[in-house]
């Protein structure tokens, strides 16, 4: 039955095997500790529990596509494994038939909001177009001319047939190479900008050094020249008597300010004073008449211990009446039962002479169907006489059809065990196709980013190329400016010499 041509049965049977198995592990396992520590055993239905409980466990750890249970081998070993039979019971199972039919169904799907989210960049505009997702995919398809025979659209999901999704992420990639390189040439540029604009700041600075240089060279020895970095330190410095003056004036402004404040505090004092005083009389007048107040507490203290007394005695007689009304509910309850049992009493005694008379008249009925089935008895004594000689010579006829049955059956076996065989080779054929098919695309996928890696680089090395030319650009002009710099300064020194 565990090979058998079922699929449903084979996997039910195939599970129970495995249930079975784990169960007899576990209470070899108890037996042994058991053994060991003198304790009781589990029963069969707790190791079935713990069992279950496992297997619940690991499939809520994960996220499985369907589960299928197989037998690793015939000889209940752990860790042994029979791939012909793993083979054969995923074949029975329908397990390679399946992977089959969705390879060339929709094997690849994915969620509306997935979809938008990883494949906008191939249209934006087509995806905001519609708040249906149907329509948006449909228009974004549309635009990049994507076949609607290699995708199908359903209520949450998009459905693509195998290898079609491959397309979809070729042309997300180029858009994503695109981007990159667009990133890196604007973070290159404004990199090499900053370097750029700091050489050119510096190249500007040494024509205005040497500019100044040379003005200091040809007018140190002017006499204004000299007189004017004399007196440069003395240019912009503040007149001493103005500033006092300011001072003086900021002083009385200040006073001023200072006597008016003085004013006013003696005038708060004063009235801080008066204040003082009103106070003063608020509290005698206050204590006079907390005397009176004293009289009015005491008297409300008094009805206050009244009140509490009152409630207190309220209270235990609403206790008391409270027992009291419980008391009476429970006696009218106990006469409504007891009434009520008295007429179930009666209803039954009448029910029960009702039914004496029923089986009385039953009694009669049935003496006279005895009779009428004791003869039907004997007839039937006859025809079943009958019907043993017609089975023996049926059971003669069966036997040889059997016969036939089996040798059909095995005729049948045969053909069967040549099918599965040729299919097992069909799948391996197209299972080794598919994985020469996927190697291809790999090495495709890999060939394209190499391409890719080696066009970054030439352009970076181009790059380095035209940065080192103009490097050498400006080294050849400093190398003429410092030439003739020099020989500036030998003419210069020469002069100096000739008029010293």
């Amino acid at each position: 039955l565990n090979f058998s041509s079922q699929p449903v049965l084979a996997s039910c049977l195939s599970i129970f095997g495995e249930i079975i198995l784990d169960s007899q592990l576990l209470h070899q396992r108890m037996m042994a500790r058991r053994k060991k520590k003198g304790g009781g055993g589990k029963t069969v239905s707790s190791v079935y529990l713990v069992s279950l409980n496992e297997l619940m466990t690991t499939l809520y750890s994960c996220e499985p596509h369907f589960v299928r249970c197989l037998v690793p081998n015939t000889h209940k070993k752990p860790g042994d494994v029979e791939p012909p039979l793993i083979m054969h019971q995923l074949t029975c199972n329908g397990v390679l038939e399946g992977i089959r039919i969705c390879m060339r169904g929709f094997p690849n799907r994915m969620m509306y909001p997935d979809f938008k989210m990883r494949y906008a960049c191939l249209g934006q505009a087509e995806i905001a177009s519609s708040s249906d997702n149907k329509v948006a995919v449909y228009a974004l398809m549309d635009k990049i001319n994507f076949d609607r025979e290699r995708y199908r659209l359903g209520h949450t999901l998009v459905f693509f047939r195998a290898g079609a999704l491959a397309g979809l992420e070729e042309g997300r990639d180029e858009l994503v190479i695109k981007w990159v390189r667009f990133i890196q040439g604007e973070v290159f540029k404004r990199v090499r900008s900053k370097v750029y604009e700091k050489k050119r700041d510096q190249r500007e600075l040494i024509k205005v050094a040497q500019r100044n240089f040379r003005k200091y060279l040809s007018m140190r020895d002017w006499g204004w020249f000299i007189i004017i970095q004399k007196t440069r330190g003395m240019i912009g410095l503040p007149n001493p008597e103005e500033e006092l003056r300011l001072l003086e004036e900021q002083a009385n402004a200040t006073y001023g300010k200072y006597k008016e404040a003085l004013d006013v505090t003696e005038d708060l004092k004063g009235k801080m004073g008066e204040m003082k005083d009103d106070i003063k009389a608020l509290s005698t007048q206050l204590e006079q008449e907390q005397g009176n107040i004293s009289v009015y507490t005491d008297r409300q203290a008094k009805a206050l211990a009244v009140k509490a007394e009152a409630e207190v005695e309220l209270s235990q007689q609403m206790v008391v009446l409270k027992s009291e009304e419980d008391s009476r509910l429970e006696l009218a309850a106990e006469v409504k039962e007891h009434g009520g049992k008295i007429n179930v009493v009666k209803k039954d005694i009448e029910d029960i002479e009702l039914q004496i008379t029923k089986v009385e008249q039953e009694k009669g009925s049935r003496d006279h169907t005895i009779k009428a089935l004791q003869d039907d008895i004997a007839g039937q004594d006859e025809v079943i006489n009958k019907m043993n000689k017609e089975k023996k010579h049926l059971s003669e006829t069966q036997a040889k059809s059997n016969d036939d049955l089996i040798v059909a059956q095995e005729k049948v076996a045969h053909l069967s065990s040549v099918k599965s065989k040729l299919e097992s080779t069909l799948d391996e054929i197209e299972g080794a196709c598919d994985k020469e098919k996927k190697s291809r695309a790999n090495l495709e996928k890999a060939k394209r980013k190499i391409e890719g890696e080696l066009k970054i680089a030439q352009d970076t090395v181009a790059d380095l190329e035209r940065g080192k030319k103009e490097l050498e650009g400006v080294i050849a002009n400093k190398e003429k400016n410092n030439s003739m710099l020099s020989g500036k300064l030998e003419d210069g020194q020469s002069q100096v010499g000739k008029a010293q």
